[in-house]
């Protein structure tokens, strides 16, 4: 009996998990999106005011495709200040991209741009510095972007810098650059060693439609079959919740599955016509899913 009950609990966590991959879910608030701390690192330098043509950098970028839609919230970048002092400022821009990401993007039309004080946000030791955007930079998801770090004002030579740390290894693409020369050079040994932070935000409201919601009657009639159902399995035949919880299962992916609204066709006697109305499924979803369960545990209800 004992080792029907964990297998039955097994199965049933195993049915949760399935079902609510059903659910509409739909992550929120400010996520990692990107976390280069990956293999060995080689030091970098912004040495030069940009846009220098120096051999030494005056700015470091890293490219990529935006895997969410959000406001850039926080750029964390690995590195230290070398003697800079209050006057010293350094900028953050976003750039798209003229090029292909992880071969030959660089930055092309400036989308946004802030500055910072060195000093509060750098210190003497190695360290991850979070620097915070304040304004609203929107990103598109599948969109390519570049994030620059760069000098902006102040003293930058070759006892005054910022040094940070590429990551070597670990990813296929080479997308970080630093401008030397007057040009983007690769930096050849892959990625700048920052995590970047966006505040994801939720998608546009679904606008309803037959396509994306689940009719009233359909609704109503899973609902009664799983609780017609139960209700044999628990005062008639114990194994008939096990079959009407496997129906369920099958009704449940095949009718609710990316239904965000429930539909009902009603008659309008002024516009002598059927019309549709809708209503939100929300957290009516979890009752054929509750239901559901509940068949599968009744056999182990009576005994």
């Amino acid at each position: 009996m004992k080792t029907k009950l964990k297998l039955i609990l097994i199965l049933t966590s195993i049915l949760i998990l399935s079902l609510i991959s059903v659910l509409p879910v739909n992550a929120v608030g400010i996520e990692k999106v990107l976390d280069f701390d990956i293999g060995a690192q080689s030091g970098n330098y912004i040495k030069r005011l940009h846009p220098s043509g120096d051999a030494y950098s005056s700015a470091l970028y890293f490219a990529w495709s935006a895997n969410v839609t959000g406001n850039l919230a926080i750029i964390e970048a690995y590195g230290k200040h070398v003697n800079m002092g209050s006057p010293d400022h350094f900028s953050v821009d976003v750039y798209n991209v003229t090029g292909t990401v992880g071969t030959d993007a660089e930055p092309d039309s400036l989308l946004y741009n802030e500055t910072f004080a060195v000093t509060s946000y750098w210190g003497t030791g190695f360290a991850w510095q979070n620097i915070t955007i304040s304004e609203t930079m929107l990103l598109t998801q599948g969109e390519d972007y570049a994030i620059v770090i760069r000098s902006y004002s102040g003293t930058w030579d070759d006892t005054h810098y910022l040094q940070t740390y590429f990551t070597q290894g670990g990813v296929a693409e080479t997308n970080g650059l630093n401008y030397a020369s007057s040009a983007w050079v690769d930096v050849a040994i892959s990625e700048p060693k920052w995590k970047i932070y966006v505040d994801v935000l939720p998608p546009p409201p679904i606008t309803p439609s037959p396509d994306n919601s689940v009719n009233i009657i359909y609704f109503i009639l899973l609902v009664a079959w799983l609780i017609i159902s139960l209700l044999i399995g628990l005062k008639y035949w114990r194994m008939f919740g096990l079959f009407g919880g496997m129906v369920g299962v099958i009704l449940i992916l095949t009718v609710m599955s990316n239904h965000f609204f429930i539909i009902g066709t009603f008659y309008d006697e002024t516009a002598q016509e059927l019309v549709y109305e809708y209503m939100e499924i929300g957290y009516l979803y979890w009752l054929p899913l509750l239901l559901t369960i509940a068949n599968f545990v009744s056999p182990y209800a009576k005994k």
